[in-house]
This record gives C-alpha cells, structure tokens and sequence, in this order.
C-alpha cells in the first residue's frame, strides 16, 4: 500500500497447510447454505458468534462444525483445548462475524490473508492511520486472548467494507501465533502480507511462511 492512500495491488498468496484447508472446507460449506439462508446454517452461525471470545465450548460443539481429525488434533493433555482447537474455534467463530446478515456476499474468499484484507481496508478507509493502529495492536498481542480481542474489531470494519479474506490462512496464523515464538513470528507474517505490494509471480516471490 502507498502512502497516497491507493489500493495496493494483488500479490501471490501463501499456500494454506492442512489445517487451513480443513477451516477452508468448513467455512465454504457453512458460507454456501447460509447464503442460501438455510436456517441450520443461520442457526449454527448465530452459535458461532456466541463464542467468538471464548474457548470451544458447549455452542461451538453444536455449531454443525465437523470434528478435527485426528491427524490435526495435535497432542491433548486432559481436559484443555488444543492449539488447533483454538485456532480452528476462533477462525470459525469469527467468520460467523464476518459473514453476519451478508447474505449476498460471501466473506470467506480463497486466497487473501487477514494482513492483505486489512491492508485493503486501510486504503479503502477515510481513517487509514487508524485502521493501521489497529491492526499494530494485533500484531503486537502477547496473548491469545488479546489477539481475539483486537481481531475481532478488524473483522468487523472489514464486514461493514464488504472485504472479505481467507478463512484457512487465517487459522493457519493462529497455529502460528499459539506454536513456540508465536507471537514474534506472526508479526514478521503479516507484517510482509501487509506491506507487500510488488508483482512479481508467485514462483519469483518467496513464500514467507515456508520460511518460517
């Protein structure tokens, strides 16, 4: 993004890793019977958002999303949450956000990171300095918790812009941020999805997570 406020261009997007393919499938399923204003799928949605600041819980196992496999659970220890659960429980409470009465326009697009859709948010906004404020507060959250916090405002401002990101890249992020150095390395992420703008293709342009 320049600073004149222009939009930035489009640039090559990351490849999702199996757990993002796995939210993928389930948002895209989720996204297409709500849009046909199924009521299940309004009902699962509503559930979904009571627990967009929470743990996985009670509404979450009701929501009508599958069950991790268990090649993706990752280890458990008693009773609490995985990392993926966590990831996977927020990515999807907060696509339920997102898509919230847009039946027409589907909020989960393959391809466009969260940092890329609030970078086009930022130069689409009379308030660019702001959105940018914003979105430096979720980089620098040192909980996960506060993550969701200052995420969930982001995705707000990008339903009521109609931007819509990818769903599977996002929970691909929080299994970043939950994992060792997690916090440090998100940063780096989307501090290059965000700032990014050349347009070299994707075989030129080196994949900043794979690098990781």
């Amino acid at each position: 993004m320049t600073e004149t406020g222009t939009e930035p261009r489009r640039t090559p997007h990351r490849r999702r890793r199996a757990l993002g393919d796995f939210v993928a499938g389930q948002v895209a399923d989720l996204q297409r019977r709500y849009r046909r204003r199924e009521p299940a799928a309004v009902a699962s949605l509503a559930k979904l958002r009571r627990e967009v600041n929470a743990e996985p819980g009670v509404q979450f196992a009701l929501s009508g999303v599958r069950e991790l496999p268990p090649g993706l659970l990752g280890p458990t220890y008693g009773d609490e949450p995985t990392r993926a659960e966590l990831a996977v429980s927020a990515a999807v409470s907060l696509y339920a956000l997102h898509q919230q009465s847009r039946f027409e326009d589907p909020m989960h697009v393959d391809g466009p990171s969260f940092a890329t859709a609030v970078a086009l948010l930022a130069a689409r906004s009379p308030s660019t300095e702001a959105v940018r404020r914003r979105f430096a507060a979720a980089g620098t959250a040192a909980s996960f918790p506060e993550l969701r916090h200052h995420t969930r405002g982001l995705v707000a401002q990008l339903r009521g812009g109609g931007i819509g990101m990818d769903y599977g890249r996002f929970a691909d992020d929080l299994m970043i941020f939950l994992g060792p150095g997690g916090p440090q390395r998100l940063r780096g992420v989307w501090g290059r999805d965000y700032w990014r703008t050349d347009d070299r293709t994707d075989h030129d342009k080196p994949d900043s997570l794979e690098q990781q």
